[in-house]
């Protein structure tokens, strides 16, 4: 209920400075937490609204990379991937526990911000970055080395920028918090 102000669920998950990330591991079609210490990936498979916690981890990329969860193939789970933004280079897997990248490819420029989302509806999230105040939105599946964009305007490039469902449509789309 984010209407009283209130947190309903608070409790402690890796290490001060750890990166955060979010996704459904699991498939059961709600998302739960994860962190990202140096090149390990820990999801937490236990559901925020209990005491227990349960977690499962891998190792995958390298520390400076930035963590990605999205569901790559359309079976509901989200899996981790990352982002290296020196190269500019997206690392997908739908099995990082295997350590391999299935689907490497570069978007975009180095150090631009990456996001994540279903930009078709179909189930299957794709790749994006942030270049300034530009979106630019891979809507060719990672799958593929066709490479097909769709870019917006939106914002200042201040901007942090959000993505989502915004109208219940199944097609993410951005936004921006000033």
């Amino acid at each position: 209920n984010p209407n009283s102000g209130q947190a309903q669920y608070t409790f402690l998950y890796g290490n001060p400075y750890a990166v955060p990330f979010v996704g459904d591991w699991d498939g059961d079609g709600k998302d739960n937490v994860g962190v990202r210490m140096g090149n390990v990936f820990y999801m937490r498979t236990s559901p925020v609204t209990t005491a227990t916690e349960t977690t499962q981890s891998v190792a995958y990329g390298d520390a400076p990379m930035i963590p990605l969860a999205g569901d790559w193939d359309g079976d509901g789970k989200d899996t981790v991937s990352a982002y290296d933004p020196a190269s500019a280079r997206f690392f997908i897997s739908n099995n990082p526990a295997s350590g391999q990248a299935q689907y490497s490819f570069l978007y975009g420029n180095p150090h631009s911000v990456p996001f994540i989302g279903d930009w078709d509806g179909d189930g299957k999230d794709n790749v994006g970055v942030r270049m300034s105040n530009v979106f630019y939105s891979r809507t060719s599946p990672v799958t593929t080395a066709t490479e097909t964009t769709h870019l917006v305007a939106y914002g200042d490039a201040g901007d942090l920028p959000v993505i989502g469902d915004w109208d219940g449509n199944g097609r993410d789309s951005q936004g921006i918090v000033r």
